[in-house]
């Protein structure tokens, strides 16, 4: 048997749904998300039964180079959403996200565990959000407590939505630097710490520029 499930994720985004015990991950068994029918909302059709599923964004020209996980569904979902509950929750986020352009409604990703999302919003000098803006991050310092596990330093890029928002994973308690439009890092950034008892999303201060 298959089952049809959705999830909620901001709209402009590519996302796939891959059996989360493949390793490494094969772009031939990967599901594509249909966000047409509601903005904001997924649609993975045809999965499979007692297999749980991870969801990935695409950060390059596969599934397997995606940068995270946003998401996942569970083994033990049998048949996902009847008609009616489906038809309720699209009516719920249509409201949630309308399809007036003009409206650009975003809704943050909420952190599991150690890790938060964090948030910033884009904006150009005189204070309106800026679409399309490539902000990057970098982790500078780990928290106090993580001696004895190894953290990337690697530069995360990412780019801004129609509303100047922009988001990352990041650990509680670590240190990092944020910037935007160019991938060679500014000099004399402040470090911004994620305090450890943020919640599932932290907001960042804002990034104004051109």
């Amino acid at each position: 048997m298959t089952r049809t499930l959705r999830l909620p994720y901001p709209t402009g985004s590519t996302l796939y749904a891959l059996p989360i015990d493949q390793d490494p991950f094969d772009g031939d068994v990967a599901i594509e998300g249909d966000d047409t029918a509601v903005n904001g909302i997924y649609v993975f059709a045809a999965l499979e039964d007692a297999v749980e599923y991870v969801i990935r964004k695409q950060a390059g020209g596969s599934p397997a180079e995606s940068d995270r996980a946003v998401g996942g569904f569970d083994a033990v979902v049998q048949s996902g959403l009847t008609e009616g509950q489906a038809e309720q929750l699209d009516e719920i986020y249509a409201a949630i996200f309308p399809e007036d352009p003009d409206d650009p409604s975003v809704v943050i990703t909420p952190g599991t565990g150690s890790i938060t999302t964090g948030y910033l919003t884009c904006l150009d000098l005189e204070g309106a959000a800026q679409e399309e803006v490539t902000v990057y991050c970098q982790l500078m310092d780990p928290p106090a407590d993580g001696t004895g596990f190894a953290y990337s330093t690697k530069v995360q890029s990412e780019e801004s939505a129609a509303n100047g928002v922009v988001e990352f994973p990041m650990l509680k308690g670590c240190s990092y630097h944020v910037w935007r439009s160019s991938v060679k890092k500014p000099e004399g950034l402040d470090l911004i710490t994620i305090p450890t008892d943020a919640g599932s999303t932290y907001e960042l201060p804002s990034l104004r520029g051109l």
